[in-house]
């Protein structure tokens, strides 16, 4: 049985194994494109160097700042259309030239702000519940197979209240209310008033 460190560990690997395939699928997107589109390539190797030219200038030239950066962004624009058109001609998107994520939250890294996503709380929640042996059990365990008529309706002599069936069938019916909640979207918790 793997500790908790463990899993960790082993759900970050399949992260970054993930994220290497994605970068992998861009590098070949673009390769694709590139062969079909030349001109897409020039415009990326344009617009990568645009910034540093950018700074050189600023640097041999800090009085001319302003003029640099307003000229810089208008080349940009100019650029980025004429690749956003190139594109379209072939039915794609900038964002067809960007990494896709399986998490657009965490970008597959299990963190947002060294806080863990929720996606990797789900992957953690998966392992341990597949390390407990329990999915299989729980197939068949559950109240979709859940039989009332097991219990009996006699009232207990020892406990002098309800009999035992109608708990079962409260906690039943209260059961299927909050899973029906769950499906239409609401979470909250049911009062007994509203079961």
């Amino acid at each position: 049985m793997a500790t908790r460190t463990q899993i960790y560990k082993e759900i970050l690997r399949e992260y970054d194994a993930l994220r290497t395939e994605q970068a992998a699928k861009l590098r070949q997107r673009k390769e694709e494109i590139y062969r079909r589109l030349p001109r897409v390539r020039e415009i990326d190797e344009t617009l990568s160097m645009l910034g540093v030219q950018t700074a050189k200038l600023v640097l041999l030239k800090p009085g001319d700042m302003q003029d640099a950066l307003v000229e810089m962004r208008a080349k940009q624009k100019e650029l980025q259309t004429e690749r956003r058109m190139l594109l379209e001609s072939i039915g794609l998107t900038p964002a067809d030239m960007e990494l896709k994520y399986v998490c657009e939250t965490c970008k597959d890294t299990g963190y947002v702000d060294n806080v863990p996503c929720t996606c990797l709380k789900q992957k953690v929640m998966d392992k341990l519940y597949d390390q407990s042996n329990v999915r299989d059990i729980v197939k068949v365990e559950n109240f979709d197979h859940f039989d009332v008529r097991l219990y009996s309706e006699q009232v207990s002599k020892k406990k002098a209240f309800l009999p035992e069936k109608t708990p079962c069938r409260f906690c039943v019916r209260r059961w299927l209310l909050w899973k029906t909640s769950l499906m239409g979207g609401r979470t909250s918790c049911f009062t007994a008033q509203q079961a």
